[in-house]
């Protein structure tokens, strides 16, 4: 961590603004080692942290510490949109092998209003906004983020596509089926994002009905509630409009592909094991 914080202050010491960006921020619970490395506070922090500062500085001569002056924006996402976009994430990269409704219910445990207080505390200043609302303005989250930052970077917010795309279809499908069997290899995100930037039925949403999005969302400990109450009206996105995440007619084809590259060489030999777990998806609730 001291060295990683040291790399950061000297690569932007230079700059009067610095932006980190991070999906992992959602994930933080303490404040220990964010404190430490962004020279908050001590309390909290691991022990090795304040032994760190108490053998000495870090500096180089002459240099002080970094004052940061941390301005938190975050785009906050309806409940189900954002459970759907989570459990692929979770699916790609990890091992997660339960269905989309166990998750919601068993894993996707937020509380939103404690997520808030928590970033609030830790900044100077703190806005969270819907993403939804935002998405929907001219420039969408690109351009709103750069006017809130005064940063009118030219050419910055022209259309460039999805540089991480959602995986869905059959490539979610497939990797529901390995996670379930076999363990989880790195390497195999970026076969999966490699072939879902390729085509588009391998990402974005998949099929919800709106009664089960109902349910879902009615089940959801207050999320929306709370995200009402900080950003006002947001609408709720009707997933049933999109296509199955399995097709019967195309499963066979499409495993075979995803198992050309060459990423998932080792699981070729269970070609017909994880093409015959087709029914294992259907009883998940897909």
């Amino acid at each position: 961590m001291m060295r990683i914080r040291k790399q950061f202050e000297q690569e932007t010491r230079p700059f009067p603004k610095v932006i980190c960006s991070s999906e992992g921020f959602q994930n933080v619970k303490a404040s220990g080692r964010l404190g430490f490395f962004f020279r908050r506070r001590l309390v909290g922090a691991p022990l090795w942290a304040v032994l760190s500062l108490l053998a000495g500085p870090v500096l180089l001569p002459g240099q002080r510490p970094p004052a940061y002056r941390i301005h938190t924006l975050c785009y906050l996402r309806e409940f189900l949109d954002y459970a759907r976009s989570a459990y692929a994430q979770r699916v790609q990269a990890a091992a997660l092998s339960c269905g989309f409704e166990d998750y919601c219910r068993g894993f996707f445990k937020i509380d939103l209003d404690r997520f808030m207080e928590f970033w609030r505390a830790f900044s100077d200043t703190a806005q969270f906004l819907s993403y939804e609302q935002t998405l929907a303005r001219p420039g969408g989250v690109v351009t709103d983020f750069l006017e809130r930052l005064s940063l009118p970077l030219p050419g910055a917010t022209e259309a460039t596509g999805d540089k991480n795309p959602t995986i869905s279809g059959h490539l979610l499908a497939f990797k529901l089926i390995v996670n379930r069997r076999f363990a989880h290899q790195p390497g195999h995100y970026l076969a999966l994002r490699r072939l879902a930037e390729a085509e588009a039925r391998f990402r974005g949403p998949f099929r919800i009905s709106r009664e089960q999005a109902a349910t879902l969302r009615a089940g959801s400990t207050g999320y929306n509630d709370t995200l009402h109450r900080t950003v006002g009206d947001f609408p709720e996105r009707d997933f049933s409009q999109y296509p199955e995440l399995l097709d019967p007619q195309r499963w066979a084809e499409d495993v075979e592909r995803i198992l050309a590259q060459p990423e998932f060489e080792g699981l070729r030999p269970h070609e017909m094991d994880i093409r015959n777990a087709f029914g294992e998806l259907r009883q998940m609730g897909f």
